[in-house]
């Protein structure tokens, strides 16, 4: 049996009026990169882009839920390491 703890996180308080496909060109368009899945590949590249200090644009964050479900749309924003980022997930 797998213990979870609640993990605080920023407060959810943006409505996105658009389609699915609308917010993805906007979050592009505005340098956002979708987030890679959690995966052993990811993971790689997230240890490669620690140790060198430099960027990863389309970097997994961190798996958080509302509810229990997890968001629809995720995106991150490098600022220039992997250390220094934004990041935005989005629910339906």
């Amino acid at each position: 049996m797998d213990l979870v703890l609640p993990v605080l996180s920023d407060v959810t308080n943006l409505m996105f009026i658009g389609t699915e496909k609308q917010l993805t060109a906007a979050f592009t368009e505005a340098g956002w990169f979708e987030a890679d899945n959690l995966s052993v590949q990811s993971a790689l590249k997230t240890f490669g882009a620690t140790v060198r200090q430099s960027g990863y644009s389309s970097a997994p964050v961190s798996p958080l839920r509302i509810n229990g479900r997890a968001p629809d749309l995720v995106f991150q924003k490098s600022l220039n390491t992997f250390a220094k980022r934004h990041h935005l997930r989005i629910w339906k």
